[in-house]
């Protein structure tokens, strides 16, 4: 299996998972094989910042990937790695070394296609804050 780390850093193994899945720069691509793993790439993210779902899905399954895990990720991402039958993790963060095993070992729970109230309600507050910080920096600009 290939499983899709979403991460700001290209440091393999020890690259930390991404706090926003649009704008990562590197997905690290772990490639396992009887819960061993069998290779590691990083590659950089071609659509990082440009809301490309359906031509991110493409890429990742051009390369094989057949599971994303990130710390967050919108829900119309989400819903176009359902459409393209690639299996969500969210909610991970840290190290991929620190997590690998759990998710190899399918120790995790993968998105379902919904979102719940409190998880809908979570997604919204974590896009209030990155729009707060978003104004700010634009302030600072100006």
């Amino acid at each position: 299996m290939k499983i899709a780390f979403v991460t700001d850093e290209n440091k393999g193994l020890e690259s930390r998972i991404s706090k926003h899945f649009g704008h990562a720069p590197f997905f690290v691509i772990v490639e396992t094989e009887d819960g061993e793993i069998k290779d590691v790439e990083a590659i950089e993210n071609p659509y990082a910042g440009l809301h490309a779902h359906d031509e991110l899905v493409n890429f990742l399954k051009g390369k094989s990937v057949q599971m994303v895990v990130s710390s967050h990720m919108g829900e119309h991402m989400m819903d176009a790695f359902d459409e393209g039958d690639i299996d969500i993790v969210v909610g991970r963060e840290g190290k991929i070394s620190d997590i690998l095993d759990d998710v190899i070992e399918g120790d995790f729970e993968e998105y379902d296609g919904d979102l719940d109230e409190q998880e809908e309600e979570d997604e919204i507050s974590k896009l209030r804050k990155d729009i707060e910080s978003l104004e700010k920096e634009i302030e600072e600009i100006k």
